[in-house]
């Protein structure tokens, strides 16, 4: 995750500002082309030419909250199903149990959901009427 931070002074010397109009559109394309130039990785959205939507953090605290609740039940079901010495979800190392809930959240994303289930839809369909 290598990045850079550039400062502007946007006052001239005249005591003018410069004009941001477009400036975030005109550097993502001068990003672009540097990536290019230079051989560097190109954002995945770039290759397709779409970006997505970022959470919310109401949202985010959604999506954390049911996949903690489900890591937890996936791990004590696990436990009693195998049995032994396993800790209890409150006594699991907190790197261990955050680790978890992480990997419940990739997965159970609402987004994820919708996507996963268009990507089904679309491809067990031959035409537009039938998806």
């Amino acid at each position: 995750n290598d990045h850079v931070h550039i400062a502007v002074n946007l006052v001239r010397e005249d005591g003018t500002k410069a004009s941001t109009h477009l400036d975030y559109q005109r550097a993502q394309n001068a990003a672009r082309a540097l990536e290019v130039k230079y051989g560097l990785e190109q954002l995945e959205s770039t290759k397709g030419e779409r970006a997505t939507r970022g959470y919310s953090p109401a949202e985010q605290a959604r999506v954390e909250e049911r996949s903690a609740l489900m890591a937890q039940r996936k791990y004590e079901q696990h436990a009693a199903r195998i049995g032994g010495e396993q800790p209890e979800w409150h006594r699991l190392d907190p790197k261990e149990r955050q680790a978890r809930i992480t990997a419940e959240v990739r997965l159970n994303a609402p987004r994820n959901d919708l996507a996963r289930s268009v990507r089904a839809a679309a491809g067990a369909s031959e035409n537009e009427a039938e998806f």
